[in-house]
């Protein structure tokens, strides 16, 4: 997914963020002070974005009730990492799809040559 850039975080120290990777790694470099702002007992800015942004609804509702950077970080990271274990395995499974396919395709045609010959 592509996003335009009015859509892109941005963190109050300037930078931005176009995944969701880099909101964790911007998080991870901000001070206290500067999550503090963006995170507070009446709103969570990382949650907003996630939920606009990528309709991420369960995972911002769980940054919804984190308030430490640290349980922030971690939130994100186990997100992100749940996320490539998913996409690990939908990628083997497209290819032994592929492989078996060009398999059966290769023996079809190898047989219809062996009659021809």
């Amino acid at each position: 997914m592509v996003l335009q850039e009015y859509e892109h975080f941005h963190f109050i120290h300037g930078t931005k963020a176009e995944k969701i990777d880099d909101l964790k790694e911007g998080i991870i470099g901000m001070t206290e002070a500067d999550f503090k702002h963006h995170v507070t007992a009446k709103k969570n800015d990382f949650a907003t974005w996630l939920h606009q942004t990528f309709k991420e609804e369960k995972l911002a509702s769980k940054l919804r009730k984190i308030k430490t950077k640290e349980n922030t970080i971690k939130a994100l990271e186990e997100y992100l990492e749940e996320k490539n274990k998913n996409y690990s395995i939908e990628y083997r499974r497209f290819v032994v799809k592929e492989f078996m396919y060009g398999l059966v395709i290769g023996l079809i045609i190898g047989f219809i040559i062996a009659k021809l010959i």
